[in-house]
């Protein structure tokens, strides 16, 4: 019945031209649609490898003044009022902010990042080498204090600490993805030397995943100190402030706090925000996307739908006299709907299946990560399946309507 399906399909070329155009883009947009939600789930489903609750981020801003951009490794010379006597004095910036901070109530710990910030929507990659092997990852730079006030999980070793700082070689934590790349396990990573930007860094730990947050995939990265890194400047600075609890923030003190120490005419305070209110802007513009996508891939598919029924039915009309022969030379009822829903399975899988060869060299070409090109390659077949039977269910009630036209009918103009 098939292969005299596709006969009549050939022979009938020119009157399903629109129905096969219409099938492929319908299913190469419910397949991107797919691919997109399905990724999005599984992005979800992975854990951030921190605790982002009861956590303020504070940033800075330097106020442009001509002067040439400082190094962290250099003392800033400001005018501090620490509630004595208003002189000036030399002091490390950071430092006092850190101290200010900590005195706040309810503060349990500070730590110093760049490009580290969870729900900042910033990255850097850069290569890293060990022997003959490179791979690019993501950069974070923080100190000692980060893995305590993100309570990071280590995998092995430990993080890096304040005296590790201090050592001829600098120190350096990466993830899971570089230990299982370089060394194909977390505890054979230990002790071991990266090469970074013709650096050598020495691997005192290696921890899970991180994500930047939930709604992105999971990147190689790697943390340094703050200290190692020549091109770090204070202006990229900002402190995660981690609290006993979310219960009202005290913002204008922190503010109050700060200002008090820096110099209003080289820096301010650029943010100052919970990681809980960061996550839930990101959250909510993900879900505005995720609607939209949902929304247009709904209404595709059921004005797709009419249509190919629209154009099944009108087709259908066109045969009756074939349909009343057929009936009239003996022809069961089930026999003629068959065909015709058979008929319209041809006409679907000649459309769908150069669009999933069309589709299938994305992933293989390498423009998807690992996880994203198991999402595609599982909404490919998974759409062609689900799109074939709701073709079929569409087109039902039209074949089995027609499958009962009288013979006589059928034939009387005829």
């Amino acid at each position: 019945m098939i292969l005299h399906s596709f006969k009549l399909f050939w022979n009938q070329k020119r009157k399903f031209t629109y129905i096969l155009i219409e099938v492929f883009a319908l299913y190469v947009m419910l397949v991107l649609c797919f691919a997109y939600i399905g990724q999005m789930f599984y992005r979800y489903s992975q854990k951030a490898g921190y605790d982002w609750h009861n956590v303020v981020s504070l940033g800075f801003e330097k106020i442009e003044t001509g002067a040439d951009t400082l190094d962290f490794n250099q003392e800033y010379s400001i005018e501090a009022n620490v509630g004595v006597a208003q002189n000036q004095q030399e002091t490390d910036v950071p430092s006092l902010i850190e101290q200010q901070l900590m005195a706040i109530k309810g503060v349990q710990g500070v730590t110093r990042v760049i490009e580290a910030t969870p729900y900042y929507l910033s990255m850097w990659s850069l290569t890293l080498k060990y022997n003959d092997i490179h791979s690019t990852a993501v950069i974070h730079i923080a100190d000692a204090n980060y893995q305590s006030v993100m309570n990071y999980q280590m995998l092995a070793g430990q993080w890096y600490t304040a005296s590790m700082e201090k050592e001829v070689m600098p120190p350096m934590v990466i993830d899971r993805l570089l230990a299982e790349k370089f060394f194909g396990s977390p505890e054979v990573a230990l002790g071991k030397e990266i090469v970074f930007e013709e650096r050598n860094f020495k691997i005192c730990g290696v921890y899970a995943d991180y994500k930047r947050m939930e709604n992105e995939d999971v990147w190689p990265s790697f943390f340094i100190p703050i200290s190692a890194y020549s091109r770090a400047d204070i202006h990229m600075l900002s402190f995660l402030i981690r609290f006993q609890n979310n219960e009202n923030y005290p913002f204008k003190e922190i503010e109050r706090s700060v200002n008090s120490v820096i110099d209003p005419q080289r820096w301010e305070i650029a943010s100052l925000n919970s990681l809980e209110a960061m996550r839930q802007e990101l959250i909510n513009k993900q879900r505005v996307e995720l609607i939209t996508v949902v929304f247009v891939g709904a209404v595709l598919l059921i004005t797709a739908l009419l249509g190919i029924i629209g154009i099944f039915s009108y087709t259908i009309n066109r045969r009756k006299a074939e349909i009343g022969l057929r009936r009239a030379t003996g022809a069961t009822l089930s026999s003629i709907w068959k065909q015709l829903l058979t008929e319209m399975l041809v006409i679907s899988v000649i459309a769908i299946i150069p669009a999933m060869l069309i589709l299938i060299q994305i992933p293989i070409f390498g423009e998807f990560n690992e996880s994203a090109s198991i999402t595609f390659i599982f909404s490919i077949f998974t759409v062609a399946i689900v799109l074939i039977v709701m073709i079929l269910a569409a087109v039902f009630y039209p074949a089995y309507k027609a499958s009962r036209v009288e013979p006589a009918l059928a034939l009387k103009d005829e």
